[in-house]
């Protein structure tokens, strides 16, 4: 019962980005879908990601629904207040939640007043299922509301993912057999195992013990003074999920989508002696080089069958690494990272920043000369290279709009145009134009077959 209306329809959409010409992911919401799957049974659920649909469905949809959720990034925040203000001005109950409103909730409520019931923070799934079933939002530990309109925030429960519902795949309906197609057609010819991509599903371990400097990676953070926390998944847990995936739609390769997976090895090592007989699948995921320079964990991996991961190389700049990394790697170490994995015939996808802070022309070079060396190892499949772009939530984020000369330009604001932060982060943060970034992001993409440019 919400407000004295027992059940209802729930629509839980995922905006679209500002590509919203064409279709860009390849891979479900998963946290809008772990959301969708703790819905009471009185109510009826349905998810749309809005890249696959008109506007006019879109519209339909809200109509017909009572209750809307949108869960907000940043890359998707302007289309995400156009539906919040569609659905108010059709009379639906309206509340909001994912990182960048988790962030920007202040913002949202106060300085740009979203016509929204409130906003469930960080991992919400608890608390969105105890809305539902008919308790007030301001009772409810992990939300933001206006109270006689003043904000207020909630204490963080704290989430044990093991003891909430499994995510219900079958409620992406239609869209499944779509992100399979996407998902297909955006993974690099000449990486092993291409079929396998074709079934890509995310699971959300939170492995990770630190958190990076400009990521938007909830665990552990402050939200207004408060922590948000959470519990491991369980390694039964995940096999317990990724079995019944693979037994229902024959899926046998999986992103294994977490901030740094690798970066707890005993957490791998029950994950790998937890894993049920008769069913090994292949799996993608993430890494970084100082973690992936241990070959005691790149051998876990390859147990695993992990065939392919991506290395975050960030930068061949030792300062630069010390700073960001929390000196847990070097460029030797990420050049080591690279020679463990092809060593065991594991591919790698590696990854690179432009425009770290204090960034010069000569640590330019270095990240360069780092990524013509990992590109001569011949597992190394592709690269992905862009700019450093600040993302709500993360350190250079706050650095950014809380700097004297840009403070009052980003006061209150909620909608971001990336490149307009990039400009500002170039110009007050480091030492090189934003065209000395661009013609790096070039010349190390020309290193690799098969490149993901992130161009300016």
């Amino acid at each position: 019962m919400v407000g004295g209306v027992a059940g209802g329809t729930v629509l839980l959409v995922n905006p679209r980005t500002k590509a919203n010409d064409r279709v860009v992911n390849g891979y479900p919401n998963f946290g809008l879908l772990s959301l969708a799957s703790q819905v009471p049974a009185a109510f009826q659920t349905r998810l749309m990601d809005a890249q696959f649909y008109t506007a006019q469905h879109i519209s339909s949809a809200i109509k017909e629904s009572d209750i809307v959720g949108v869960t907000v990034r940043m890359d998707n925040c302007a289309h995400a207040k156009e539906l919040v203000a569609e659905a108010n001005e059709n009379g639906k109950r309206v509340v909001l939640g994912g990182p960048h409103a988790t962030f920007m909730s202040r913002e949202i409520l106060v300085d740009e007043k979203w016509p929204v019931e409130g906003i469930f923070i960080g991992y919400s799934d608890v608390s969105f299922r105890l809305w539902l079933g008919g308790k007030d939002i301001k009772e409810i530990e992990g939300s933001a509301f206006l109270h006689n309109g003043d904000y207020r925030l909630t204490a963080q429960p704290i989430l044990d993912p093991n003891k909430i519902a499994p995510p219900r795949f079958e409620l992406l309906g239609d869209e499944l057999q779509q992100f399979l197609q996407i998902s297909k057609q955006q993974f690099p010819q000449g990486v092993e195992k291409l079929d396998y991509y074709t079934y890509n599903f995310c699971v959300y371990a939170n492995s990770q013990k630190s958190r990076c400097s400009f990521c938007s990676v909830p665990r552990g953070m402050e939200i207004g003074g408060k922590k948000i926390l959470t519990k491991y998944k369980s390694a039964e847990s995940i096999w317990s999920e990724l079995k019944a995936v693979g037994e229902r739609f024959g899926v046998m390769f999986f992103y294994l989508l977490d901030d740094s997976i690798t970066g707890n090895r005993k957490w791998l090592r029950d994950f790998l002696e937890a894993r049920p007989k008769n069913f090994a699948p292949s799996f993608y995921c993430y890494g970084t080089g100082g973690e992936l320079s241990d070959s005691k964990t790149v051998a876990i991996l390859k147990e695993l069958n992990v065939n392919l991961i991506q290395v975050g190389n960030e930068s061949g700049d030792d300062e630069i690494l010390r700073k960001y990394c929390c000196g847990k790697t070097s460029s030797e170490k990420n050049l080591e990272a690279v020679a463990n994995l092809d060593r065991v015939g594991i591919g790698v996808f590696s990854n690179f920043i432009i425009g770290f802070e204090n960034e010069t022309e000569e640590s330019i070079r270095n990240t360069v000369e780092l990524a013509k060396r990992t590109a001569q190892f011949g597992q190394t499949k592709y690269v992905e290279v862009g700019p450093m772009i600040p993302r709500s939530g993360s350190r250079v984020f706050y650095q950014l709009i809380n700097h004297p000369k840009l403070k009052a330009k980003y006061a209150g604001k909620v909608v971001f145009d990336a490149n307009e932060l990039l400009v500002d982060w170039v110009e007050n943060f480091t030492n090189v134009s934003v065209g000395t970034i661009q013609k790096a992001i070039d010349e190390i993409s020309r290193q690799f077959g098969t490149a993901m440019r992130r161009s300016i």
